[in-house]
């Protein structure tokens, strides 16, 4: 199972029973809404990769010295495309590879692949791989993409945020207007 799952709902019911400590039901119900929108933030901006208007280039030739990263919740693969012995070009792409389970590595140095990638300013980085097929190997025929997300940047993010302040407003509206309700009654 997924920690992250785990994590997200040993919050969701701490946060249930704080808020419940300041609020009734109500209260706290909205302050679960104004959490899921926190979520959302935090999975919009995750999950979006930046799009680019840089050139795409499509090179075929062996890919080597695969290598996988970890950081966080993120993982990509850097490796070298050889299009001639002579030439070496170092990528990095954040596709999944087709792999079985404590299986083989699906390609091997000798695999011919076609590789599309972005011909972007090297400040950010080594040029990345948005596009791969696997032309010879165990694995000919699969090919793999990934392009800019911008979705949750531009819908996922403000929709969040604006949930968040809406939830959590309306909370503190309701517990205003139920301490106003108690000091009529007193």
């Amino acid at each position: 199972m997924n920690i992250w799952i785990i994590v997200a709902a040993a919050a969701a019911v701490i946060t249930l029973a704080i808020a419940l400590l300041f609020y009734k039901l109500p209260g706290a119900l909205l302050c679960l809404v104004g959490l899921f929108g926190l979520g959302l933030c935090f999975v919009s901006i995750d999950k979006s990769t930046y799009p680019s208007s840089a050139r795409r280039v499509s090179i075929v030739g062996h890919a080597v010295d695969w290598n996988r990263h970890h950081t966080s919740r993120r993982s990509w693969w850097t490796f070298v495309l050889m299009p001639s012995s002579q030439q070496r070009l170092l990528l990095q792409t954040s596709i999944e590879l087709p792999q079985e389970d404590n299986g083989p590595f699906p390609v091997a140095n000798e695999d011919t692949v076609r590789v599309t990638y972005l011909d972007e300013n090297s400040i950010l980085g080594d040029p990345r791989a948005i596009r791969i097929e696997l032309l010879t190997g165990k694995s000919t025929g699969w090919s793999g993409s990934t392009d800019a997300d911008w979705l949750g940047w531009w819908l996922g993010v403000p929709g969040g945020a604006i949930l968040v302040v809406a939830a959590f407003s309306a909370a503190q509206v309701w517990r205003r207007k139920q301490s106003a309700e108690q000091d009529t009654d007193d």
